[in-house]
């Protein structure tokens, strides 16, 4: 008798995407990776596609590492990345796993999210330098957030490496609000990433799959084909579990002479596989379906200890119920051999589904004090399983994945474990009005980089609730970031009002919240955001009182200030001050491990006092600017902005126009976001420079909408007088000498009322274009002079050279 065909997969109708992954497989072992992209809807045979590239990877001898993300749970830091790490066995000549992921079950504790990512690159890096590799990230629909920026991050740098990443997922998952299709346009862009979108099999491709796998007269193969593609539809998985049943059902028999095709009409094979999985479930009899059940609830991975203690029997009775389970293809041995696994994610779905709810809470409920009981329970599973059994310990355990989250630098996975709670907590009203206020205090603390607008609504309703209770540690806390983060956006003003006048002073220190959060079982205090008092200040470019605060900082004893120091002193025309402030600060900021905090400070140096004060040091220049170049590689778009956008100062300076102008084009339309403010200058500068006026004047607009009759303060400084100086020159181009004479008086006020120096010399030289083309040739002479005077003390020479050079 011929052995069944179901034990022999094979997949047809692939070649085209089977050729183009084995063509990126090949370029990778040869040591140019990449990225692929898989996705397709439920069924239609992503994994099995990358499971046959692995297999191909192994033969040609790559190191292969599988992490897979999982549904009806809630997805932990990094799950998949925990996953593929714990896969990884160390051999003589192989690298150790990264310091974070040294642990295999959890994420230890890090100083950063880019020190992470860090770790993570220099693992991969080292990694292929010895052995080839082949990534396999499985349906990562279901990853959290934070997995996705490091997959982003891994695969800017793949081209360079022998290093090849399958991805999978389902693509009908995907709206616009998704954590992956948000992050699709730029993995293709920066990891310029192959993306295979599987379609459904054509009845070609069915007749084949049939020919090779049964040897059937002309007849029956007709009629079992149409069957096939009329009820599957040409979905693969559908396709394979409607063979399956029609086995199973003696509606397709193996003979001596090979197979024969019984009464299809008889076959009750309706449109949707999970009634196709029904069908099979229903043939088990009660006790077993009960136990598969179980097994749904406690996840797609069932160790076999937990499985037994939720199901209230022993492994050795769940032994018949794996036996039945394997033979009908629902369950197969998990790979590290401590329990089972579900084939499929929808047979799961199936069975979760169809048990009672009652019935499954209290599934839920044993698994959950079940794992709650081991030495390192994992707070995400645990939390998970008590919130859909509607317990009341489900918020303790959201707490402890909260402050896991924030332990490995997984601030919005972070963010998503509070808004669970405040949505457990919400229904009890005022007599929980602190916890929610504090609930919504690290919410918007979590997503101050990735969404400011919605983190200043959390904030604003914390204040309010803070104010019901009268806890003022909150009050001061949220006014605290919520200032922050109006600077951020570029709201200096209503960022002084959330300050006060008090809470600027040198000596204002916000004070520690202890004891507040009992009923939210938090098990450390709430920390303050450091350095969040002049920030503010000095974004709207208050900089004597911003310095002051810096100093004050410093003198007890934080270094962190000496990042202020070096900013605002750079600007007031100190650069030697500002280079021993940075030269003080970056020790520190190396042994912490700070590598955001590195890169940012660097920048700064690079565009505050190396552009600026020593640009014609050609050498030394070039040389911090790979450095910023470097490190901003590693920390990526932390900040909301595309790292390669950080060059453009000095783009612009090496004449590297046709690098730098796509970079202004994707700011320019993309929406108000927290911007690198010494940046916006040189983009509008580009953008004019190109002829593109009307860039140019859209990004004038959206930072100074009131136009010349902002007030000091209002915005960013340095964003808005670059601004000014921009809007000045397009008036003054344009004939439009009131205009243009508006523009120079603001930015004199602006100049007069803060105390910069940068930008002075640059304003004059827009005096003296003003007055010749007014035709004043004699106080454009002056306006002249006094741009070079500027230039000279101290010496700037870039402003020296434009204010010597006639228009």
């Amino acid at each position: 008798m011929p052995l069944s065909p179901l034990h022999l997969p094979s997949i047809v109708g692939r070649d085209r995407e089977l050729g183009i992954l084995y063509d990126c497989l090949d370029a990778a072992v040869s040591g140019h990776g990449g990225i692929v992209l898989i996705g397709g809807e439920a069924g239609i045979g992503k994994t099995a596609l990358a499971e046959a590239v692995t297999q191909e990877a192994l033969k040609q001898g790559a190191l292969v590492l599988v992490g897979r993300c999982y549904d009806l749970t809630e997805t932990p830091p990094y799950g998949p990345w925990v996953e593929l790490f714990g896969r990884y066995r160390q051999i003589e000549g192989m690298p150790p796993l990264p310091p974070a992921f040294a642990a295999r079950s959890t994420v230890g504790d890090v100083a950063s999210e880019a020190a992470l990512f860090h770790q993570v690159r220099v693992f991969f890096d080292e990694l292929a330098e010895r052995r080839p590799a082949v990534l396999l990230l499985d349906d990562l629909h279901w990853a959290d957030p934070v997995s996705l920026d490091l997959l982003r991050f891994v695969a800017r740098d793949l081209p360079g490496v022998a290093l090849l990443i399958l991805a999978t997922y389902r693509s009908d998952e995907l709206t616009a609000e998704h954590p992956l299709a948000q992050r699709m346009p730029a993995l293709a862009r920066e990891g310029r990433a192959t993306r295979v979108g599987l379609r459904r099999l054509e009845e070609v491709d069915i007749q084949a799959l049939v020919a090779g796998r049964y040897h059937l007269v002309e007849g029956d193969r007709q009629r079992l084909v149409a069957h096939l593609y009329g009820r599957a539809e040409g979905n693969p998985f559908f396709t394979e579990e409607i063979l399956r049943t029609l086995e199973e059902g003696r509606m397709l028999n193996p003979s001596i002479a090979g197979w024969q095709v019984g009464d299809l009409t008889r076959a009750h094979v309706p449109p949707l596989v999970r009634q196709v999985i029904d069908g099979r479930l229903a043939r088990l009899d009660g006790e077993r379906r009960r136990l598969l059940a179980v097994a749904a609830v406690i996840g797609q991975e069932v160790p076999l200890t937990l499985w037994a203690a939720v199901a209230g029997t022993t492994e050795d009775a769940l032994l018949p119920t794996i036996e039945r389970a394997t033979e009908a293809h629902l369950m197969a041995g998990a790979t590290d051999g401590s329990g089972m696994r579900f084939v499929h994610a929808l047979i799961r779905e199936t069975l979760y589904d169809a048990a009672p709810l009652p019935v499954r809470k209290g599934w839920h409920r044993r698994a959950a004090e079940a794992l709650a009981g081991q030495v390192d329970a994992d707070p995400d599973s645990v939390a998970d399983h008590f919130r859909r059994a509607g317990d009341e310990r489900a918020i303790a355990w959201l707490m402890r994945a909260a402050e896991r989250a924030q332990a490995a630098r997984a601030v919005l996975t972070a963010a998503d474990r509070f808004e669970t709670v405040l949505r457990l907590v919400e229904p009890r009203g005022t007599t929980w009005a602190r916890e929610r206020g504090w609930l919504r205090y690290f919410i918007g603390a979590m997503r101050r980089h990735a969404d400011p607008h919605q983190g200043i609504a959390h904030l604003s309703e914390a204040i309010r609730l803070a104010a019901h209770c009268e806890d003022h540690d909150l009050t001061a806390y949220a006014l605290s970031v919520r200032g922050m983060l109006h600077a951020f956006g570029g709201d200096c003003r209503q960022a002084l009002i959330d300050k006060r006048a008090e809470r600027a002073a040198p000596d204002y220190r916000i004070p520690p919240a202890t004891g507040v959060l009992t009923r939210l079982h938090m098990e450390q205090s709430p920390q303050p955001l450091t350095g969040s008092v002049e920030i503010p200040l000095m974004f709207a470019g208050r900089y004597r009182e911003s310095l002051a605060v810096a100093k004050h900082r410093f003198a007890l004893g934080d270094l962190d200030a000496l990042h202020m120091i070096g900013t605002v002193s750079a600007i007031i025309g100190r650069p030697e001050d500002a280079r021993d402030a940075y030269s003080r600060l970056y020790p520190h900021l190396r042994d912490a491990s700070y590598v955001d905090s590195l890169a940012f400070t660097l920048a700064e140096e690079l565009h505050l006092v190396q552009l600026p004060y020593a640009a014609d040091r050609v050498g030394a220049r070039r040389e911090l600017a790979a450095t910023v170049d470097a490190a901003w590689a590693i920390i990526g778009d932390l900040y909301g902005l595309d790292p390669r956008f950080i060059a453009l100062p000095h783009l612009l300076l090496e004449g590297a126009w046709d690098v730098a102008f796509p970079l202004v084009q994707e700011f320019a339309a993309a929406p108000a976001r927290v911007n690198y403010f010494n940046v916006e200058g040189p983009a509008g500068a580009l953008a004019y420079a190109r002829g593109e006026v009307e860039i140019a004047r859209r990004l004038i607009r959206r930072r100074l909408p009131h136009g010349p009759d902002t007030p000091p303060g209002a915005t960013w400084f340095a964003a808005a007088t670059a601004m000014q100086r921009l809007a000045a020159m397009i008036a003054i181009d344009g004939a439009d000498l009131p205009t243009a004479r508006g523009w120079l008086d603001a930015h004199d006020r602006w100049l007069e009322w803060s105390g910069s120096v940068l930008g002075r010399s640059e304003g004059q030289y827009c005096r003296a274009l003003y007055h010749r083309a007014a035709g004043d040739a004699e106080r454009a002479a002056v306006c002249a002079a006094r741009a070079r005077s500027d230039a000279s003390e101290p010496r700037q020479p870039l402003a020296g050279r434009r204010a010597s050079t006639p228009r």
